[in-house]
């Protein structure tokens, strides 16, 4: 018989859910995005994908998107397998507004 104690993290955002996430990556396919509010030398547990192909209605807002842009996106579907470090969200494109 053994007592155990654990303590654990854990993130499964669900799909339909507004989120926030900061742009990290900007190309010709769309934008790679990753979790607000990180301590210094934290990976983000999830990572947020918006294709340019999904967000056609926004275009016009999607083409304005730079680096470190503060996004507010709706989850549309999740994926991870067994031993990942983060979360894959597919997502669309609800705002965006540039870091103070």
């Amino acid at each position: 018989v053994f007592d155990i104690v654990a303590e654990c993290l854990i993130c499964f955002p669900d799909e339909h859910r507004v989120i926030k996430c900061v742009a990290k990556t900007i190309t010709q396919a769309g934008v790679r995005a990753g979790a607000t509010q990180l301590l210094p030398g934290k990976t983000s547990p999830i990572e947020v994908f918006l294709s340019r192909d999904m967000n056609i209605k926004n275009s016009e807002l999607f083409s304005r998107i730079e680096e470190n842009d503060i996004l507010t996106v709706e989850i549309i579907g999740r994926r991870f397998v067994l031993n990942d470090t983060h979360v894959t969200i597919i997502a669309m494109l609800l705002n965006a507004e540039s870091p103070p």
